[in-house]
């Protein structure tokens, strides 16, 4: 009998990175090692290297990994959605650049201004 994949499983016409295949990447170019990442974790050495296997992985044992690893995997995956998103933060930050972008550009031209009044002199 042939085996059906689960519907979350079926990709769309959009499709989403292996998430093992992520990870395992993840770990090697970092150098970490996942027999530790399982002992933070709590759990047995068989049940992180299926992690490394599985297309999919709940969003909750991502969250958990990312803790582990003090690195936040979920933003690396969000940043590969063909989406344009722009996080609150980074807002805050384009706000705040904006504002200093305008305050040199001020202060530019009040050095100007100073320069010429002192070759005036």
């Amino acid at each position: 009998m042939k085996s059906m994949a689960k519907k979350y499983q079926t990709q769309g016409a959009v499709s989403y990175p292996h998430i093992g295949q992520f990870l395992r990447q993840y770990f090697a170019n970092n150098n970490i090692n996942r027999a530790d990442v399982s002992r933070q974790l709590g759990v047995a050495d068989s049940t992180s290297t299926r992690y490394l296997v599985q297309e999919s992985l709940q969003f909750g044992i991502l969250w958990k990994i990312s803790v582990a690893v003090n690195h936040n995997l979920l933003a690396d995956l969000a940043s590969r959605l063909p989406i344009v998103f722009v996080s609150p933060r980074e807002k805050e930050l384009e706000t705040q650049l904006k504002a200093a972008q305008e305050e040199l550009n001020t202060l530019k031209l009040e050095n100007k201004l100073y320069k010429g009044l002192l070759q005036k002199q």
